[in-house]
């Protein structure tokens, strides 16, 4: 029986060794896996030879080199940078995400920029480190707002189940296929209705992946057509919101503020006027943060392993088309 080389990137679970129960589980489920810890900083092209399987987020320059890889597992669930098939020497390589690792923290993060914003948690912040006693006006309910949610997969149905519990008046979902709408929703819309759920929502989430048909999909009509004092949360890529826009909506209507846990480029230049508004939070593309995340990640690679041994459909493939 032939060995299967499995190079798994030691940035997925910082420390990890080859003790813990999760690598144990997966070395049990066929006696001819070899898996490999190595650095992503240190690539070589022995890896590139021998690799049938990577696990992570392999540079997107090393992969030409490999020249038999079969199937790439990302860390991550943004895949857009993996959609070129010109990057693959083995045309039928397949091509898997995280996408179900992250929803949780992701959805904590929203609710924190969110009441960061409404009730202006930052501003108090920064007057308890001058120290200033003073009042920050005008605090605002999330309790009776309509909230719209642009992108409803896994992160976008955890935001809004968290979102059931303030009352809202109405949560409603857009996504590409709608089908039956879920029980933590009022209404979920097809991209159809992106545009009347843009201007009638107090609060808007963005919980898209970046992707051609996403890019600049927040223009700057758009976010023109926004109720006059609403919220935008962007959680999703930098690239959906265009940026020179978003920034004029904050300066001068119709945005109250927004909560932006992405932004293009990554990192924000210093002289980026978002940086100093009052009414920006920036979290540096930290949301999906969790000491849950390895073992969360770990479970959806260990089950692909047995599809990917047993010839069976993927969970998490990408779509090179959509990218994602």
């Amino acid at each position: 029986m032939e060995d299967i080389n499995i190079f798994v990137l030691d940035s997925i679970y910082p420390g990890v060794d080859f003790t813990v129960p999760e690598f144990e589980r997966l070395r049990s489920i066929a006696p001819n896996l070899k898996f490999h810890i190595v650095p992503k900083t240190n690539l070589t092209d022995e890896m590139a030879d021998l690799a049938d399987i990577f696990y992570g987020c392999v540079p997107v320059a090393f992969l030409p080199r490999c020249k038999k890889l079969k199937w790439l597992h990302l860390a991550s669930a943004g895949a857009a940078e993996y959609c070129d098939p010109s990057l693959y020497q083995n045309p039928d390589c397949l091509l898997t995400n995280s996408s179900g690792v992250f929803g949780i923290p992701i959805a904590e993060h929203v609710m924190a920029l969110l009441l960061g914003l409404t009730r202006r948690v930052d501003e108090f912040v920064r007057q308890g480190q001058q120290p200033l006693w003073k009042n920050c006006q005008p605090l605002r309910d999330i309790c009776g707002s309509t909230v719209g949610i642009l992108g409803y997969g896994d992160i976008g149905s955890q935001v809004a189940r968290r979102l059931q519990g303030f009352m809202c008046k109405k949560i409603v979902g857009v996504r590409r296929h709608p089908g039956a709408c879920p029980p933590e929703l009022d209404a979920l819309y097809g991209m159809d209705a992106l545009d009347e759920v843009i201007a009638s929502s107090d609060i808007l989430i963005i919980c898209l992946p970046g992707t051609k048909d996403t890019y600049h999909l927040l223009d700057a009509k758009r976010l023109g057509s926004m109720k006059e004092g609403s919220f935008l949360i962007n959680i999703g890529r930098g690239s959906i919101v265009d940026q020179e826009a978003l920034i004029d909506a904050l300066q001068n209507g119709p945005l109250a503020g927004a909560g932006l846990d992405v932004v293009t480029p990554e990192p924000l230049p210093a002289d980026s006027p978002l940086w100093k508004m009052q009414n920006v939070i920036i979290s540096s593309h930290s949301s999906g943060g969790s000491p849950h995340n390895p073992v969360r990640s770990f479970a959806i690679f260990e089950r692909n392993l047995k599809h990917y041994l047993a010839g069976e459909p993927m969970e998490n493939q990408v779509d090179f088309n959509l990218q994602y």
